[in-house]
């Protein structure tokens, strides 16, 4: 059996973390991370998880002493925590990987502050290629795999790993990827320009998974533009409305789109049905010559 510690660094001030609405609410952090959770469901069925996430809590001596790898993901602001969580693990004997959209930008930069094993790419096709080298006693280096994972192949999520009472929303994806080539955003570069999506019956699957935590409340959907593909867009939000009318309404959603949802009322009226309440919109620009330029 395999010990394995699942790491969130802390997020500095920033758009992920909101203390300021983290004190009024009374959570410890906006969301757990998705990725780490997904990564969990990806582990052996012989391997133990546990989730440390220092956004709620600091990540303890006992908690490194405890595993036999530790696995750290990240995004560029939370590079400084990746290190720090990689030099105290190492200084313990352990194995570190690391992975997330920092690292799959920059692994040899993450290699070079000393941790053993770097992911490239989508986990669904990298965590396997891990766990063969940990079997196999390999020291280190870099696992990358270019090919798009198909959503299908996307595990449940492991959100039985965390206390959904320190989190202000839960975390649900239902897409990877955007046709659009916004110069403000990386999703196209992680993700790619041709979005690929979970079924329905995968998406409602995960909100009852959400909702056996005890959890009530606000849903994140992660979807980098959830409104990509319009007419798959619709068919999701008729299963979600139907899914949530089915179980009492017990969530509330939030989710990120581009700016051309104006121009849907059919679609915004479909959001309001299914218990949208906010939706966070990214304009690349005013200028119409831009916005012709990015699609």
């Amino acid at each position: 059996m395999t010990n394995v510690l699942l790491v969130n660094p802390r997020l500095p001030r920033s758009f992920w973390s909101f203390p300021d609405i983290m004190r009024v609410t009374g959570k410890k952090a906006l969301m757990p991370s998705l990725g780490l959770l997904t990564v969990a469901g990806l582990l052996p069925d012989d391997w133990t998880a546990r989730m440390a996430d220092e956004n709620v809590r600091p990540v303890s001596d006992e908690d490194l002493a405890w595993a036999d790898v530790v696995m750290v993901s990240a995004m560029l602001v939370q590079r400084d925590g990746l290190f720090a969580c990689a030099r105290r693990a190492k200084a313990l004997g352990k194995i570190v990987a690391a992975g997330g959209p920092y690292v799959t930008s920059a692994p040899q930069e993450v290699l070079d502050a000393g941790c053993d094993f770097v992911i490239v790419g989508e986990g669904e096709r990298t965590i396997p290629l891990l766990v063969q080298a940990i079997v196999e006693g390999r020291t280190g280096g870099i696992i990358t795999v270019d090919d798009r994972t198909d959503m299908a192949g996307v595990p449940l999520p492991r959100y039985d790993l965390i206390n959904p009472r320190d989190y202000d929303a839960m975390p649900l994806q239902t897409s990877r990827g955007c046709p659009f080539a916004c110069e403000f955003c990386d999703v196209i570069n992680l993700f790619g320009r041709t979005p690929r999506y979970k079924s329905c019956a995968q998406v409602t699957a995960e909100l009852s998974a959400i909702l056996d935590t005890g959890h009530l409340g606000s849903v994140f959907f992660t979807d980098d533009n959830f409104i990509g593909n319009p007419g798959r867009a619709r068919e999701l939000l008729r299963a979600i409305a139907d899914w949530n009318r089915a179980h009492g309404e017990p969530f509330w959603f939030i989710t990120q789109a581009s700016v051309n949802l104006g121009g849907s009322p059919e679609l915004i009226d479909l959001m309001t049905a299914a218990n949208f309440g906010y939706v966070f919109v990214g304009i690349e620009s005013p200028d119409t010559d831009v916005l012709a330029a990015t699609h």
